[in-house]
């Protein structure tokens, strides 16, 4: 009875060492740089603070840093436009993960005007 009870403490503590390294060897989340993401594939446009560039003033591009376009402008919406495209703007699922295009997203909300003091 007592080398019955050895084995399976033996077992138990094998099973939650197993068990232990496998969950320390999962990938840790990645954090994602919502500014890196947006000055990498937005900017280019939409310009580095939401103000458009020559090119995108010819595209259409939208003023982030407009507080009347922030306003009007749902979340769902911004995650829209960047997963499907808008108008002259491509889409960018094919480039950026879902995560990816909620934090330019979350980003595009960083550009909105401060309030005056």
């Amino acid at each position: 009875m007592t080398e019955a009870i050895h084995r399976y403490s033996v077992l138990c503590i094998a099973l939650a060492v197993l068990i232990s390294s496998t969950v320390c060897l999962a990938e840790e989340p990645k954090q994602i740089d919502a500014k890196r993401i947006y000055n990498n594939n937005c900017a280019k446009c939409h310009g580095r603070f939401g103000k458009p560039t020559k090119r995108g003033k010819r595209l259409g591009a939208p003023n982030f840093s407009s507080r009347f376009w922030q306003v009007s402008v749902t979340n769902e919406q911004i995650i829209d436009a960047i997963t499907y495209g808008k108008n002259k703007m491509p889409g960018w699922r094919k480039v950026l993960t879902t995560e990816e295009i909620k934090a330019a997203a979350r980003w595009v909300r960083v550009l909105s005007p401060r309030k005056k003091r």
